[in-house]
């Protein structure tokens, strides 16, 4: 598995960027495109390849300028998704998700 390059994260990193700067705006539209209660629990689901992990998770804190990020994204490696490291059926030897990943409080 190749790792993601550097146009394919700034594009991913821009988009988050536009969240956060316009989260509210973001949120009302789910609402109401998706029909979703305005108190339902929103949050981005990554999916990265393990090796830009720690690049993603610096980015994503730069995102803010300082101010803490207005989602909790979902961060699952690649690994995670589709094991190819390892051949056994049954996921034998799968490694755990890695630590740095953070976990969102509640939801």
């Amino acid at each position: 598995m190749k790792s993601l390059n550097a146009a394919e994260l700034t594009a991913l990193l821009k988009r988050f960027k536009g969240w956060h700067d316009n989260w509210d705006a973001v949120r009302h539209a789910l609402s109401r495109d998706s029909f979703l209660p305005e108190p339902w629990p929103v949050r981005p689901w990554l999916s990265v390849p393990e090796e830009n992990l720690d690049f993603l998770l610096k980015a994503l804190g730069h995102i803010g300028k300082g101010e803490a990020l207005k989602f909790t994204p979902r961060i699952t490696t690649l690994e995670m998704v589709q094991p190819w490291r390892y051949r056994s059926w049954n996921r034998v030897g799968e490694k755990g998700k890695p630590v740095v990943v953070p976990e969102a409080m509640g939801i």
